[in-house]
């Protein structure tokens, strides 16, 4: 049994018989096949409530025609849903408040869209109650997921998800971890809010090229404060075939230390060639070259307080 919340005026995805009111949207897979029917009560049998059921296995941006509907006028007579001995599968206003059940397979999705036509609806809410035989996995929908994907660019993770709707959605958390179990925030992308069309994000990662291999998900956060993660998606492919230079510290008064990573070797050493403003040469030091991560410390304690410009020549 589950329990309505409040819902939002005109939410929810394309492809209703008629305009939406205080609605809430469920998606429902089936996990054991049966029948599927439900009973939806109102806290107050004043309040106008009517079920659709779109499927099976379709998404919200393509819902197609309701496989079971009923606009029927329930105002002060009580229940309605799906059951209850009817045989028809959809009913205008003028029905008797009932529409058929259905039979349903294991590993079938359906959308439920529960339609409160007023304003006080959307506050007294109702009882949901499951009735069918079918076992069900049920949950109310805020965001539905279409894809979460990365591609490598210049060295950089470029990010790209994407959402068929939105309900009360506030943020998304983008998260990178070396090993699949610690993970860091590393950026957060404002969501839509309320969405009914696809909406398509993007984050980039410019500091994906200093890891040898790492993971990235999506923590998807609603305006209440509830969590759900994406799946996870490894990120070696973004791994840049470009060699990639770090100095530090910088500014310095000493040395600095120099890492470059590659991914192919290129020679067995690599020079270091620091220039003055003018790019006249000041210090030359060669470094041992290998694949993966290399360092060497250079000693500039000699060298006059300044900006200075440091190449790298390799192969």
């Amino acid at each position: 049994m589950l329990r309505r919340v409040q819902g939002i005026t005109a939410e929810g995805c394309s492809g209703c018989v008629t305009s939406e009111n205080y609605t809430n949207w469920y998606r429902i897979q089936i996990q054991t096949s049966g029948t599927l029917a439900f009973t939806i009560n109102p806290n107050n049998n004043l309040d106008d409530f009517d079920p659709v059921v779109f499927g099976p296995n379709v998404t919200c941006g393509a819902l197609g025609t309701p496989v079971r509907c009923s606009y029927a006028i329930n105002s002060g007579t009580g229940n309605t849903g799906l059951g209850n001995g009817a045989a028809d599968p959809s009913e205008t206003v003028t029905g008797d408040q009932w529409v058929s059940q259905m039979n349903v397979t294991a590993g079938q999705t359906y959308y439920v869209m529960i339609n409160g036509w007023s304003a006080t609806s959307g506050t007294n809410g109702f009882l949901l109650d499951w009735t069918g035989t079918a076992g069900l996995n049920c949950t109310i929908l805020p965001v539905e997921m279409l894809y979460f994907r990365n591609t490598c660019e210049s060295g950089s993770s470029i990010l790209e998800w994407a959402t068929g709707s939105e309900i009360n959605s506030s943020h998304f958390l983008v998260e990178r971890s070396a090993d699949g179990m610690d993970w860091k925030e590393i950026g957060r992308v404002n969501s839509a809010h309320q969405s009914t069309m696809e909406t398509q994000y993007i984050y980039v990662d410019d500091r994906a090229k200093e890891m040898s291999e790492g993971y990235y998900r999506i923590r998807q956060v609603d305006l209440d404060g509830q969590v759900t993660e994406s799946e996870i998606v490894p990120m070696e492919r973004c791994i840049s075939n470009e060699p990639w230079l770090s100095i530090a510290p910088n500014p310095t008064e000493d040395g600095v230390q120099v890492m470059i990573d590659v991914n192919d070797s290129f020679g067995t050493s690599a020079r270091l060639e620091l220039m003055d403003a003018t790019g006249r040469p000041v210090m030359s030091q060669r470094m041992p070259l290998t694949k993966g991560r290399n360092t060497v410390d250079m000693d500039m304690g000699a060298v006059a307080k300044g900006t200075y410009l440091l190449l790298l020549v390799q192969g």
